[in-house]
């Protein structure tokens, strides 16, 4: 009799997240600017991130996150909250298993 496989594990889905700081040029070009343009002797307004299930579980809290962020999550829905000082967003996000989801926000140059 022919032992049972285990079932292969579903993909992840992939929540990728990018934080365009306003301007032309590429997302690396708009990194530099957010960071150049923290006010003197001060570091640069922390991108922040976070993740919740449907039920308030916080799932993924990030408090200092790239421009460009990938989060391999299950597949669900979720609240997603993302921060650039006191500028606040949140979304909710279904994430179908193996496929990417993707999130851009723009954040006005005076903001940061």
């Amino acid at each position: 009799m022919p032992r049972p496989q285990p079932r292969p594990a579903a993909a992840p889905a992939h929540l990728i997240i990018r934080a365009e700081f306003g301007g032309p040029g590429s997302p690396r070009l708009r990194e530099w600017l957010r960071r150049a343009l923290a006010p003197r002797g001060r570091r640069p307004l922390p991108l922040t991130v976070r993740v919740d299930d449907l039920q308030g579980r916080n799932l993924v809290m990030l408090a200092d996150a790239d421009a460009w962020t990938d989060l391999p999550l299950p597949a669900g829905t979720y609240q997603v909250g993302v921060g650039l000082g006191s500028v606040q967003r949140v979304y909710t996000m279904t994430l179908q298993a193996g496929l990417p989801a993707r999130l851009t926000i723009q954040f006005a140059g005076s903001r940061y």
